[in-house]
């Protein structure tokens, strides 16, 4: 479970170094498919994360994180055999999708499998796997573009997905499945919402903070978030209950991982535009067709 979780956060890290080779690759990217191509993956992400482990409960954990991990595999072969930023994009969004199957049911699984009394000690090991995959996107993907393109550095996340689905199928147990609906209706408010809150976010810098877009996004985000907690509130059986956000270790815990996700993935991504651009180093190898 750990391995999962670090292929799926460490892939996050990696794209971040191969911004410089794909602006000047063959895909001849303008600015902003540039910066879609590297968020896609992270949008789809955060927004069906939730979902897809409503979805783990209702249809097996086991199984689901073994789709996502196949899907996160055939997601980075698309894009590693893109010809053009369409195809870039979809293999993106397929990929992230496949992250969000993972992240939340590789730890339903793990879960399951520990004992009560060990539980804790397994959750703090799992938690400290997204710092350390961040550190391990940015040293592999590091090595993959010396060794080779961009392509390689998507080509290689693939036999790595399947590997992780292969070592689940045999090593994980099956959990129990829970019985309750999978609500549709608050998994698509929840999923709009984060969409239009980042939709936001990205656009922000590029159309202005103050740009009818971009407060057009942030809008929709509030009245959906707006719709989403009150028929939350109502449902007798909620995907995420907002009343839990009032349990203060919970705010606690959630507030911390913010702070260190903002500052830890913010860190890499502006390091590596720091030093490729602004001090001239290289991570591709003389080797590789998109540093020429």
């Amino acid at each position: 479970m750990s391995l999962c979780t670090v292929l799926v956060v460490g892939f996050v890290a990696a794209v971040n170094l191969a911004i410089p080779p794909l602006a000047a690759g063959s895909l001849h990217p303008s600015p902003t498919q540039l910066l879609w191509i590297v968020d896609s993956y992270v949008v789809l992400f955060a927004c069906l994360v939730i979902p897809a482990g409503a979805l783990g409960d209702r249809a097996g954990r086991k199984g689901v994180l073994q789709a996502g991990l196949l899907l996160l595999a055939v997601g980075a072969l698309v894009s590693a055999a893109a010809g053009n930023v369409a195809v870039m994009l979809a293999g993106r969004a397929l990929a992230g999708t496949g992250a969000a199957c993972v992240l939340p049911n590789a730890l339903a699984v793990l879960l399951h499998a520990t004992e009560p009394a060990r539980r804790s000690r397994a959750i703090a090991v799992w938690a400290a796997m997204t710092g350390l995959g961040g550190l391990l996107g940015n040293v592999g993907g590091g090595a993959l573009l010396t060794a080779g393109s961009w392509r390689l550095l998507f080509a290689a996340v693939a036999p790595l997905g399947v590997l992780c689905a292969v070592w689940v199928a045999v090593a994980a147990p099956r959990g129990p499945r829970g019985h309750r609906d999978l609500a549709p209706r608050a998994a698509a408010l929840l999923t709009l919402a984060t969409l239009a809150l980042l939709l936001g976010v990205i656009q922000g810098p590029e159309q202005g903070w103050g740009s009818a877009v971009v407060l057009g996004a942030f809008g929709c985000s509030a009245v959906l978030f707006g719709l989403w907690a009150v028929g939350e509130l109502r449902a007798p059986h909620p995907l995420l209950d907002p009343r839990l956000f009032a349990v203060p270790a919970l705010r606690a815990a959630c507030l911390g991982m913010l702070v260190v996700f903002f500052g830890m993935f913010g860190f890499f991504y502006l390091n590596a535009s720091l030093m490729q651009y602004g001090r001239g180093f290289s991570s591709c190898g003389p080797a590789s067709p998109s540093c020429r």
